[in-house]
């Protein structure tokens, strides 16, 4: 008889248990992602849905992902991911968009420095390969960081690279137009405008 009324109670205990290890593991998973400091976190990049648009979240930062686009995880990598256009199904070249991020020896207040030394590597990297000259120009996100826009085009493409500034590191927002659609091109200045440094 003692068995079987402990039989019947070990269901409750059992839940009981589980919820405890439950929020327990929520709690140590969120503790996982705080760790920024000097340490580079293991956190795998994530996609959020707040609201209406989605997230991109990684180590360095946070990015809106537009409306119509997808993570292309054929082609990504946990420190490049690739965007395409929802519809692309994995025939041939897409519309594209890669993120990395990279670090350098230039400060913020440098930006025109990193700019010049960003033209003199593209212009040797890319010569005979492009169709006219690179064109540069500069912008800011939405929070107010310093934009290198660079255009090269090819025979086949548009390539534009949008790079912003860190203290001594950068995030490249390469977009490959292969159709010269606007959608791709608005496609990246959203991702761009919407950068976000991790703090």
């Amino acid at each position: 008889m003692q068995w079987e009324t402990e039989g019947r109670e070990n269901p409750i205990m059992l839940k009981k248990g589980v919820v405890i290890v439950i929020i327990a593991l929520i709690i140590a998973l969120g503790a996982v992602g705080c760790g920024r400091g000097g340490r580079q976190s293991r956190q795998r990049p994530t996609e959020t849905k707040p609201s209406a648009s989605r997230v991109y979240t990684a180590d360095y930062g946070r990015f809106s992902i537009p409306k119509g686009w997808k993570k292309d995880a054929g082609h990504s990598t946990p420190g490049k991911p690739f965007f395409v256009p929802g519809d692309y199904k994995g025939n041939g070249v897409p519309n594209n968009i890669s993120v990395t991020c990279g670090r350098n020896h230039y400060a913020k207040r440098q930006a025109a420095e990193f700019g010049k030394a960003i033209m003199a590597q593209l212009a040797a990297q890319t010569q005979g390969q492009i169709n006219g000259p690179i064109t540069a120009s500069g912008s800011t996100t939405k929070s107010g960081e310093t934009v290198l826009i660079y255009r090269i085009s090819q025979s086949d493409r548009i390539g534009t690279q949008y790079y912003i500034v860190g203290e001594q590191r950068y995030v490249l927002i390469y977009e490959t137009n292969v159709d010269g659609s606007d959608e791709c091109d608005a496609a990246a200045r959203h991702m761009v405008k919407s950068f976000k440094w991790a703090p």
